[in-house]
């Protein structure tokens, strides 16, 4: 391969991910609320403005529980707010762990974002 040909193909396989990681908690019954705040906090720390639209290609996103009534809403929600990314993977569970804290049984909501 001549050198300018490595170079294009050293470019193309460069792959440079940003990866985001926030949790936010609320009250039982408000759960948009929570993901209100966690896509605050997405938004400070990935630097971007409100008026921004960013197009993740990754999203993990857990839910405590104590939201389990309005689960289905928080994800739809949470998907138009990030501006429908290409993969979404969404659960419900008793802990979560994002932004460097792990809660359990709590009202929360983290992501995971790239």
């Amino acid at each position: 391969f001549s050198v300018r040909e490595k170079k294009k193909m050293k470019r193309r396989l460069q792959i440079k991910a940003s990866w985001h990681s926030v949790s936010s908690n609320s009250q039982p019954g408000r759960g948009l609320v929570a993901l209100d705040e966690a896509l605050t906090l997405l938004r400070l720390q990935s630097s971007m403005k409100e008026s921004d639209e960013k197009n993740w290609n990754f999203c993990f996103m857990s839910v405590g529980t104590p939201f389990e009534l309005e689960f289905s809403e928080i994800v739809h929600e949470a998907y138009e707010r990030l501006n429908k990314p290409k993969t979404m993977i969404t659960v419900l569970g008793s802990g979560t762990i994002g932004g460097g804290r792990e809660l359990e049984f709590e009202p929360c909501i983290s992501i995971l974002a790239g």
